[in-house]
């Protein structure tokens, strides 16, 4: 039987610090999901460091085959990474996930096995019954309050969904075209969440534990970012919600810029 096959993407913007800790995770992840006969892709995307993340990067990937790093030269945003990692990975299945230790990579070896023909995307999530919140008290404010609003003005359409923010999830590859995003920052995570409810996509949210960030510091600028969901909520509510973007157009813009 042929071997399901997935891509973990990961964006990096000076994450230096937290590498020891992602490769470590990352390679006991891949060895856990060979023994499952899972055929696995790494995709690290480094979206504009100004540290050492993208030598680390090429250094690990020289010496671990089926490892692929995407450089865009200048910082693009949080969107635009899950848009390259739509964009190029061409497997059956797209896990996004970040660097830090947020969110345990290895919680990848238990979504899985929930993955079928029947599911389009497994959102991660600390807000469902079951799930728990251990990082800052402002990103949970965010997650919280963010992810109410759109419950909020789209009731019917968000019910039973607990999370609309976060990155975590795995996604269905022959589903991208329809919820291809067109933000480039933090809104993306919503913006995919919107277009597939409206495709009325099997979504199953996952409840978990996060854990406060030990390396580093989130890129993440609070006001700016609930602003940004204010107006994408209300452009929605007003029926402004634009066609999603196009995949070639963003893969010909990152080889345009930065080739």
């Amino acid at each position: 039987m042929r071997p399901h096959t997935i891509t973990i993407a990961t964006p990096f913007y000076d994450e230096e610090a937290s590498l020891p800790d992602y490769f470590l995770r990352i390679n006991e992840l891949c060895q856990n999901l060979e023994l499952k006969d899972w055929q696995t892709t790494l995709l690290l995307i480094n979206d504009g460091s100004q540290d050492c993340t993208l030598d680390k990067l090429k250094k690990f990937a020289q010496s671990h085959p089926g490892t692929i790093v995407v450089t865009h030269f200048k910082n693009l945003g949080y969107g635009a990474s899950i848009k390259t990692a739509l964009s190029v990975a061409c497997t059956e299945w797209i896990a996004f996930v970040d660097a830090d230790t947020n969110y345990d990579q290895r919680l990848i070896l238990k979504l899985v096995d929930y993955l079928d023909e029947n599911v389009d995307i497994v959102n991660v999530s600390i807000l469902a019954p079951g799930g728990h919140a251990g990082y800052r008290w402002q990103r949970y404010i965010i997650s919280f309050a963010v992810s109410q609003c759109y419950k909020f003005f789209f009731p019917r359409l968000t019910k039973g969904i607990y999370t609309m923010t976060c990155g975590f999830r795995i996604y269905k590859q022959s589903i991208v075209p329809k919820i291809f995003p067109i933000n480039d920052g933090f809104v993306a995570t919503s913006e995919i969440m919107i277009r597939a409810l409206k495709n009325k996509m099997m979504i199953l949210e996952f409840p978990t534990d996060n854990a406060k960030r030990e390396h580093g510091k989130s890129k993440m600028r609070f006001i700016k970012t609930i602003y940004d969901h204010v107006g994408f909520v209300l452009r929605v509510f007003w029926g402004q919600l634009m066609p999603p973007a196009i995949i070639s157009e963003h893969q010909a813009r990152i080889h345009r810029i930065f080739d």
